[in-house]
């Protein structure tokens, strides 16, 4: 018997591996990106539409960063905006900036979804750090 739970797991899933697609859509020069991506975004759009379903059915599906964004939008776009410099300041390899940034969206999130971004950033950092040396 089909469950909520299933469904929304599926959801989940799907969404992350159209997010991943994005990715090697940027990366695969054989393919017209813009309109790639175009195609990518209705998909994610119509999975967050049919999961916004289930939300309004199962609130206790929610994922806590849909939680977060629901009860002080403001808040959570300023903790967005921070993850953002971090993720960006890892990636290009300013290991000490992102750990700068990743600790004040640690100290700035205080719990929640953003928490969690926030440790597994300092975490990850810390690990290349221990394995570069």
């Amino acid at each position: 018997m089909a469950t909520f739970e299933e469904l929304d797991g599926l959801l989940a899933e799907a969404l992350q591996c159209l997010n991943d697609a994005a990715g090697l859509v940027r990366e695969l020069t054989q393919l017209e990106t813009k309109p790639s991506l175009m195609h990518l975004g209705h998909a994610i759009s119509e999975a967050w539409e049919l999961r916004g379903h289930v939300h309004r059915i199962r609130p206790d599906l929610k994922p806590p960063f849909v939680v977060e964004y629901e009860e002080d939008r403001v808040r959570y776009n300023k903790l967005s905006e921070i993850s953002k410099e971090a993720h960006q300041l890892e990636e290009s390899g300013r290991s000490s900036e992102a750990r700068e940034k990743f600790s004040d969206l640690r100290t700035a999130s205080v719990r929640g979804y953003f928490q969690m971004v926030a440790e597994a950033g300092l975490f990850r950092i810390s690990e290349n750090e221990s394995s570069n040396s």
